[in-house]
Formats: structure tokens, C-alpha cells, sequence
């Protein structure tokens, strides 16, 4: 893969994080629930750099089925 292309991908992903649209996945971040961060993101991002092990430590913390289960 040239390295223009690699660029232009970085640079893509940059834009598309940074505009926010079209997110279809919220993740709350904090400890207290009344000071939550809200961090937008993209399904098909996550799923395609993150793999079955965070679905797992998900079930762990939380008890209960991952968010991003494909079953």
C-alpha cells in the first residue's frame, strides 16, 4: 500500500471522527452517572479494529450482553 493512500485513509478517518456524523454508537465515559463524557463513534470502525475480546471484558464488567455482539 503506497504511502499517499495510507495518508489519505488517516486523514479520512480524521475527518469522519471529527465531523461526528453519522455516528450510530454512543459510549459514556466516568465513574459518577451525573458527570458522564459522551464519546460518539462509528459501529463499523469499532468492529473493525476491535475484535471478540472486548465483547468479552464488556460481559465481564458490566454482567451482561456486549453491546456489540454479532450473534
Amino acid at each position: 500500500m503506497s504511502s499517499i493512500f495510507q495518508a489519505d485513509i488517516i486523514e479520512d478517518y480524521k475527518q469522519l471522527y471529527e465531523s461526528e456524523e453519522g455516528y450510530d454508537v454512543k459510549i459514556y465515559i466516568g465513574e459518577d452517572e451525573n458527570d458522564l463524557d459522551e464519546l460518539h463513534a462509528h459501529s463499523v470502525v469499532l468492529r473493525s479494529h476491535f475484535d471478540l475480546r472486548i465483547e468479552k471484558l464488556i460481559k465481564c464488567i458490566y454482567n451482561a450482553p456486549a453491546p456489540l455482539s454479532t450473534n
